[in-house]
C-alpha cells in the first residue's frame, strides 16, 4: 500500500524496465533469472523477461526487463534499485512501468469510485 496523491495518477505495475549492472555473480544471468528487488520499501521477487544483450556477468551493464512474481507495485520513474540472490548482487536505475492498456482502464475506473 502506497500513500500518494490521487492526482499523481498512481498504477501499480508487474513489470518494469531498469538499467543495470551486476556487481558479482559467480556465473552468468541470462533471461528467466530470479532475484530479490529492492527499491525504496518494496522488497519481492522479480524475474527477468528481456534483456537488452544475452547474457551478463560480474561487471557488466545491460537494460533489463523485470516482471514481479507475487504482486504489482508502485514504483516511481527514476528510484534506485538493488537485486540480489545469495552471493549475486547488482544496482542501477528503474526506468519505466508497462501497464498493459486494458488494465489501464481499469484502474482509473476504480480509482473514480
Amino acid at each position: 500500500m502506497v500513500l500518494v496523491s490521487p492526482n499523481s495518477e498512481p498504477n501499480g505495475t508487474w513489470v518494469f524496465e531498469a538499467e543495470i549492472r551486476v556487481l558479482h555473480h559467480p556465473t552468468t544471468i541470462s533471461v528467466k533469472y530470479q532475484a530479490m528487488v529492492h527499491t525504496g520499501s518494496i522488497r519481492q521477487t522479480a524475474s527477468i523477461v528481456s534483456m537488452s544483450v544475452q547474457h551478463m556477468r560480474t561487471g557488466d551493464k545491460a537494460i533489463c526487463k523485470f516482471r514481479f512474481i507475487k504482486n504489482p507495485e508502485y514504483i516511481k520513474e527514476g528510484c534506485r534499485m538493488v537485486f540480489r540472490e545469495g552471493r549475486t548482487k547488482g544496482c542501477r536505475k528503474y526506468y519505466q512501468s508497462f501497464i498493459p492498456t486494458h488494465l489501464r482502464h481499469s484502474v482509473a475506473t476504480n480509482a473514480t469510485k
